[in-house]
């Protein structure tokens, strides 16, 4: 895949995750005000709960996303931080902010 094939697609899923962080911290807000109501407490501090961990998760992959464009621009982007080899294009096409191969991500989860 080109460069600039590939940083288009970063910019426009960071677009997307920025727009969606924006869109959850807006509800949240929203909820956080209405909390005061006891009689729905319980479910709006469960609504809030499961807002903060998606707004938490789009945060990561802010940063993800940053650090692959980042890498883009370096020449870097696509090659392995810790072995060096180049990552499979179909792992790229599915996690374009990945940093680490197949086998690397592997031994990473497994503690390897």
């Amino acid at each position: 895949m080109e460069i600039d094939t590939i940083r288009q697609k970063l910019d426009e899923r960071f677009r997307f995750v920025r727009e969606e962080e924006d869109r959850l911290r807006a509800l949240r807000a929203e909820l956080q005000e209405k909390l005061m109501e006891p009689a729905e407490r319980g479910q709006q501090e469960q609504e809030l709960s499961q807002i903060n961990s998606e707004i938490e998760n789009l945060e990561n992959e802010s940063v993800k996303l940053r650090e692959a464009l980042a890498r883009a621009d370096a020449g870097s982007y696509g090659m392995c931080s810790s072995c060096g080899r180049n990552i499979e294009s179909t792992r790229l096409d599915a996690i374009p902010w990945t940093e680490l191969c197949i086998d690397c991500a592997q031994a990473q989860e497994t503690g390897a």
